[in-house]
């Protein structure tokens, strides 16, 4: 993309000043925002494009701190069951079983969806094939921190995965060593570890001295469920936090996903060991519970808000989650003040970006940023008419309010429209391989209505 200046629209900066911009310029030029400046200010380069947006709103590209591209062709394979069917029965057989290219084509299909709704970096939780996702993603054009899913021990881990504390580091180390900075640094390698349940100490411990060494962070899923709140008091004699406390992995370069049973004290050793949270609303309601968001906010803990997998959110949605993650709280504590919109237009911008240790780079627009952007057209009837802006970003925009999305400075979606990809070949692909996958699988789904 050339110098580009973006004219007439309302720039929702996201800066520590908060501060949202009428009659300014936004420039962009080589991947990176150059100038905003107010309009009367502004004269136009050589060769420079000019988009006129026509009263469209500008946000920071969003920021989806928690997902699992490697489940998008598992969405509805796993409704209305129990986390541990959820597991045990349905996500960890069709995990295993994905080959290469599928893990290609989740990812390609995830990112299709992400960058519809406005987001341009991620954090995945948890693959199993490097290369083809490294790959989809410099083709998709976004922005990931990748890792595996690392599980050493449990009832009903596949075969496939039963690997050492000392095999999954190598294999870890690997990775980062290849990947990590890779795409021109829209990749970084991080170290992964799914669940206490599923991690032996030795393990845990192994991937503290690993990230260390590789100064480098680590994304786990901490006190998600409750069936976790019993089996850890049962294995170890405390709870999830106190027991990786003990073994040293809090820490600022930790990033803890869903957190829902925590307690005052857990909360207080996140804010005083720096551990970053990403919450995941829909996730939580479906098969976990209600997360105290609120309260670790309160307790000085920065929180982000992300998707998860498309199996526990269906929707894939990070407009969605805004919507949910404000309502639930206000709900949940039947205070109506909590969980203010620009607290939550936080959670999945510059926030979200301190969570995966971008916020030098994305999660706001300002002068020296990445040109990472999306733009939203407020002219539709659910988000008119605008008394407050932040507001209707918030309980109003939707999904299809997001018109573009902006990466390093190239077009990922422009009027709706992917100027680099084929969409109908994704879909027709995904469709297609889902089905093989969960034949292949042998996840026996319930039988819902009589087809004829």
């Amino acid at each position: 993309m050339p110098r580009t200046s973006f004219h007439n629209a309302l720039i929702v900066t996201m800066d520590a000043g908060r501060r949202v911009l009428t009659h300014h310029v936004l420039i962009i030029n080589e991947g990176r925002i150059t100038k905003i400046q107010p309009a009367a200010e502004w004269k136009a380069s050589p060769g420079e494009e000019i988009v006129d947006l026509k009263g469209r709103y500008i946000l920071p590209g969003l920021v989806n701190s928690h997902v699992h591209t490697v489940q998008h062709l598992g969405r509805g394979l796993s409704d209305d069951v129990d986390i541990l069917t959820w597991l045990h029965k349905r996500i960890w057989p069709y995990e295993s079983n994905l080959t290469p290219e599928e893990s290609y084509t989740c990812t390609m299909l995830c990112g299709l969806e992400q960058i519809q709704n406005g987001v341009t970096s991620m954090a995945d939780a948890g693959i199993h094939h490097a290369e083809p996702t490294v790959r989809a993603i410099g083709e998709l054009g976004l922005r990931a921190t990748l890792c595996f899913s690392i599980m050493d021990e449990g009832d009903g881990l596949p075969k496939v995965w039963q690997l050492t504390p000392a095999q999954l580091i190598r294999k870890q180390e690997a990775a980062y060593r290849e990947f990590h900075g890779a795409l021109d640094g829209r990749i970084e390698w991080w170290l992964g570890l799914r669940t206490l349940m599923n991690n032996s100490d030795q393990l845990v411990k192994r991937t503290i001295a690993s990230a260390e060494k590789l100064n480098t962070w680590v994304h786990m899923h901490v006190a998600e469920a409750y069936e976790e709140k019993l089996m850890i008091q049962k294995s170890r004699g405390t709870t999830t936090v106190r027991h990786l406390e003990k073994l040293g992995l809090l820490s600022p370069k930790l990033l803890a996903v869903h957190c829902v049973y925590l307690d005052q004290e857990e909360m207080d050793l996140f804010h005083k060991r720096g551990v970053k949270v990403s919450h995941n609303p829909a996730a939580a309601l479906r098969v976990m519970g209600l997360p105290p968001i609120v309260e670790l906010q309160r307790s000085g803990v920065t929180v982000s808000i992300g998707t998860d997998g498309a199996p526990s959110n269906c929707r894939n949605s990070l407009i969605d989650e805004m919507f949910l993650a404000a309502l639930v709280q206000k709900g949940r504590l039947r205070d109506p003040k909590v969980m203010p919109a620009t607290d939550v237009l936080a959670m999945v911008t510059i926030n979200a970006a301190k969570c995966m240790g971008w916020e030098k780079e994305v999660g706001s627009l300002e002068v020296g940023k990445r040109a990472d952007l999306c733009i939203i057209n407020p002219n539709t009837p659910n988000m008119q008419p605008v008394h407050d802006v932040i507001s209707n970003l918030v309980f109003s925009m939707k999904s299809d309010n997001i018109e573009s999305t902006i990466c390093g400075g190239k077009w990922l979606m422009r009027e709706k429209k992917f100027p680099h990809l084929d969409a109908e070949k994704i879909l027709a692909t995904a469709a297609k391989q889902a089905e093989a996958v969960r034949k292949r699988a042998k996840i026996k789904l319930p039988k819902r209505f009589n087809w004829t």
